[in-house]
């Protein structure tokens, strides 16, 4: 399995990411001549039963799964002193997984103009996807029209730029509005619940236009339409949105959470709508990740 690389936005350093699971990761998207059963026979089958999730994450909201949090806190240097409460009170691992942070340890960039990463996780971007319309990757296309189910679903965005967000099970996991905007109501597509992570990505691209998902429009006059699309991964059984829509909402307010698991956010600004930060832009080929924490600077409107 290769190793997963991103950069460190605030220490502008090169990181290596420690994966929870790997064993399990290895044994269904590793080399071995097993995996590749495993891999087409009983991921397709793990990956639609949603009660396996929903079982998961059951287990880790009894009381017993709280012996779990400190380990968990320890093994990846997890910051307690930015809780909203003391890790004594939570009263299970998803509590914990869930939990809500103080709002100074994630300040929010200013101005009316500039908005902000939505979430905890590692960046991507897409400046234009007037040329990748569907990306290509081991002859499998992940195609964007399909992330809104419907053939005219793309249209505002086709000429746009995509930002793509991955959530590791250790990241903080509420997510947040990017700018000041009228939200509409989420739109949920059912479907599987397959992982995010990079490696299953390389076996899988389609994965982000084929999970369980919602999809939420975001109106601000600066910005315009802005698609924001929470999805959802293995363990992953529920995405949560804890907003009011058609209601006018600041930004850095909270828009809603995942349960237990990884996850993804994609942001997809029409064309001109955004002009991305220097420093994340400099990361581009788009397949280098950069580790950056809800409330940064992802860009400014060129209005």
């Amino acid at each position: 399995m290769r190793e997963i690389i991103f950069k460190n936005r605030k220490t502008k350093t090169w990181e290596k990411e420690r994966v929870p699971g790997a064993l399990l990761f290895s044994l269904f998207y590793g080399p071995y001549w097993f995996s590749k059963i495993l891999f087409r026979v009983i991921l397709p089958l793990a990956t639609r039963i949603s009660w396996a999730s929903r079982f998961y994450g059951f287990l880790q909201k009894r009381r017993w799964s709280r012996r779990k949090i400190i380990p968990f806190i320890k093994k990846f240097n997890i910051d307690p002193l930015e809780f909203e409460q003391s890790v004594s009170n939570y009263s299970s691992f998803n509590a914990f997984f869930t939990r809500k942070l103080k709002p100074e340890s994630r300040p929010i960039a200013r101005g009316k103009k500039v908005a902000i990463l939505p979430a905890d996780g590692r960046y991507r971007l897409l400046p234009s996807l007037q040329q990748f319309t569907e990306l290509e990757v081991k002859g499998e296309r992940w195609d964007l029209d399909r992330l809104f189910d419907q053939k005219e679903g793309l249209c505002h965005y086709r000429n746009g730029s995509l930002v793509l967000v991955r959530l590791s099970p250790s990241d903080y996991h509420r997510f947040h509005f990017p700018f000041a905007c009228i939200p509409s109501k989420a739109r949920l597509i059912k479907g599987p619940l397959h992982s995010v992570h990079p490696w299953a990505m390389d076996r899988r691209p389609s994965i982000l236009h084929e999970n369980k998902r919602m999809i939420t429009t975001l109106f601000n006059p600066y910005f315009d339409r802005v698609a924001c699309i929470e999805v959802g991964a293995t363990c992953v059984g529920s995405i949560r949105q804890t907003y009011t829509p058609n209601r006018w909402y600041q930004k850095g307010e909270e828009k809603g959470f995942f349960a237990f698991g990884g996850s993804s956010i994609l942001l997809l600004f029409p064309q001109g709508a955004i002009k991305f930060a220097s420093d994340l832009l400099s990361l581009l080929p788009s397949s280098t990740e950069c580790l950056g924490k809800m409330g940064e600077r992802l860009g400014k409107s060129p209005l």
